[in-house]
């Protein structure tokens, strides 16, 4: 496949730490990354001087960004890289959003910059607003981290998807198989059995239910994924499963630190409001507290309700609202 990966950055380091995986991925797939940086309409350059006019101040913030991403390009030209600039002035949501639906842009990606915000951009703000309506799967590569994701990409690395039988999370699937595809990697689906909840009762009474719920489950999910990967492997594709008993999104990051896998690919709601009911509390603890990067493919919320009405806890669904 293709690919056009957009890459937004705001000037600092933090927003650059997506740049090595996102160059990766151009260069398996044979595509391009394009640089973009939003100047809104109060920006001012990053030093003291003053200016006579908003218009002036906004314009030497422009050249300002354009010398800083123009640097970038000719940096990764050096290593072999395609990369394009583009400078737009206004809002950064709805300038990123119109530059990737401009180019065709099959990825976007982006840092998160920290547990609670760091940055120019904060987490939850730029981030969660793109993903209400992305034009593009986000790829979300953290900034705390201190080890390079894109080592795992070059090498091949397992691509783990989440899933729980729901046409959400099956919608991660394609976008999964492509980028699969680009780096050779296998796919490791992997489907989470939360323990019954049980607040009513006695340990020791419901004890025995509890079990034979969560063996149903296990053999259920264990079907599923069965049935998944042979659909898969029809086609040729190398594929494992692996089945976890406990909380879904431990679950996700355990495999996949154990698999070294390089990418968590899973479906999301693409919805407005606060950051835990765009998301889903499990997609949000993973790109949170997880230690691989992650793809977010948003599907639309059906009958494109609100977020409140359509979120919905862990404990009831497991990942059916991821």
């Amino acid at each position: 496949m293709t690919h056009t990966i957009l890459v937004p950055l705001d000037g600092s380091p933090l927003a650059e730490r997506a740049l090595p995986s996102a160059a990766v991925l151009a260069r398996r797939g044979g595509g391009r990354l394009v640089l973009v940086r939003a100047v809104p309409y109060l920006s001012r350059p990053d030093d003291d001087r003053s200016f006579p006019t908003l218009a002036a101040a906004r314009e030497a913030a422009a050249a300002e960004a354009r010398g800083y991403l123009d640097g970038l390009v000719a940096h990764l030209a050096r290593f072999g890289f395609t990369a394009t600039a583009e400078i737009v002035e206004e809002d950064e949501v709805a300038g990123i959003a119109g530059v990737a639906r401009r180019v065709g842009a099959t990825l976007i990606a982006m840092t998160t910059h920290g547990r609670s915000g760091l940055g120019r951009w904060v987490y939850g703000s730029v981030t969660e607003q793109l993903l209400a309506d992305p034009p593009a799967p986000i790829l979300l590569v953290r900034g705390w981290h201190g080890t390079p994701p894109d080592v795992a990409l070059d090498a091949g690395a397992p691509i783990v998807v989440p899933l729980d039988g729901s046409a959400l999370a099956e919608a991660a699937v394609p976008v999964a198989e492509r980028l699969a595809d680009d780096l050779g990697a296998p796919l490791l689906l992997v489907r989470a059995v939360p323990p019954p909840a049980n607040d009513w009762l006695p340990d020791a009474l419901v004890a025995p239910f509890l079990a034979e719920d969560l063996a149903r489950g296990e053999a259920e999910a264990r079907d599923y994924l069965r049935r998944m990967a042979d659909q898969l492997r029809a086609a040729g594709r190398p594929v494992t499963t692996e089945v976890r008993l406990g909380p879904p999104a431990a679950s996700i990051d355990d495999v996949s630190r154990r698999s070294g896998a390089g990418l968590v690919v899973m479906g999301t709601w693409g919805l407005t409001g606060l950051w835990r009911a765009t998301l889903g509390s499990v997609a949000d603890a993973v790109v949170r507290q997880g230690s691989v990067p992650v793809v977010l493919v948003r599907q639309p919320a059906p009958g494109g309700g609100t977020a409140r009405e359509t979120a919905t806890t862990d404990e009831a669904t497991g990942l059916r609202r991821c």
